[in-house]
């Protein structure tokens, strides 16, 4: 939302149900399944993501968008942070969806990882370490070795803190 200028937003529904019954059950109502949460108010898995981003922003600002001469198919958002920057990472040799044009339009679950193409990415660090976290937040820390890592990308989005990308 930073990158793209918006400051407010409206969540339409928290929970599985349908606007016009609060807690009601009208399964064929496409709307019935727009919350983050189930009806039991158990977390659905965009829930956890929405966490994830919440937490590993706090107090970022947006900086710039990032693209790599090496590869114009990374795509990248750069934030500065009290601590330092953050950059959320994707690549797109696999295109946007992962769906195909035909009904339902099912997604993978998010756990699930449906990515054909992984393409390796040397960046600068800017120190020793270099965290990464997924989007439903597991977090991995890789070591630099002469102040560079490879990182894997792929289609999903990938936060990552310790580059040197300014």
């Amino acid at each position: 939302s930073q990158a793209e200028g918006v400051h407010r937003i409206y969540w339409y529904q928290l929970q599985d149900s349908v606007w016009w019954k609060k807690g009601g059950v009208r399964h064929t109502d496409r709307e019935f399944h727009f919350g983050l949460l189930n009806r039991d108010l158990s977390f659905k898995p965009s829930m956890m993501g929405f966490i994830n981003v919440a937490e590993a922003m706090d107090q970022a600002k947006f900086v710039k968008h990032l693209t790599f001469a090496s590869d114009d198919k990374a795509k990248g958002l750069l934030f500065d942070k009290p601590d330092g920057s953050l950059a959320i990472l994707w690549h797109r040799a696999d295109g946007y969806t992962l769906t195909e044009r035909s009904k339902p339009f099912a997604s993978p679950e998010p756990w699930e990882d449906r990515w054909k193409t992984k393409v390796p990415m040397t960046f600068a660090t800017t120190g020793d370490t270099v965290t990464t976290r997924d989007a439903l937040g597991r977090i991995k820390t890789y070591k630099a070795i002469n102040n560079k890592v490879e990182l894997i990308l792929d289609g999903a989005p990938l936060i990552v803190e310790g580059l040197k990308l300014n």
